[in-house]
């Protein structure tokens, strides 16, 4: 299409030349050598003119399906960058999820290790409040230290 376009008006600068030629001939006037060699100047510089334009044009249409490939481009990332946010929202609730179900295990085995503890506990000072013989005191202080430490 561009060249067409081109080719027209080439061909319309060429009939124009052609017709000055006619008037100039028919007034009885020979067009000198000069003349015609200005003329024909003339018809290459709109030549070159209508070159360039194309020249820009052949760009214009190479930036435009660039362009086109471009925003193809982008929407396939749009589409990946999506895709991949859905992933990491999915991983981040099973993180979360498992970090609240390790919250609720490591409540639950302190209180199932507590409990027994403190009995422990309880019972050492009973039997040292009651008065122990030496052999037991021996055996009732580490286990004593021990839950303490455990417990703190």
């Amino acid at each position: 299409m561009e060249q067409r376009f081109f080719d027209e008006k080439s061909a319309g600068l060429r009939r124009r030349a052609e017709a000055i030629v006619e008037v100039r001939e028919a007034a009885g006037r020979v067009m000198s050598e000069v003349d015609t060699q200005r003329l024909l100047h003339e018809l290459q510089v709109h030549q070159i003119e209508l070159e360039m334009q194309n020249e820009e044009l052949r760009r214009t249409a190479e930036m435009e399906a660039a362009l086109k490939d471009a925003s193809g481009l982008n929407a396939h990332l749009e589409k990946l960058v999506a895709a991949r946010t859905t992933e990491l929202v999915a991983a981040r609730n099973a993180a979360e999820a498992a970090s609240r179900a390790k919250s609720a295990f490591l409540s639950n085995m302190s209180h199932e290790i507590r409990t027994p503890m403190n009995g422990i506990l309880g019972s050492a000072h009973l039997m040292r409040r009651q008065g122990v013989t030496p052999a037991q005191a021996k055996s009732s202080i580490p286990s004593k230290l021990a839950a303490a430490i455990c417990l703190a």
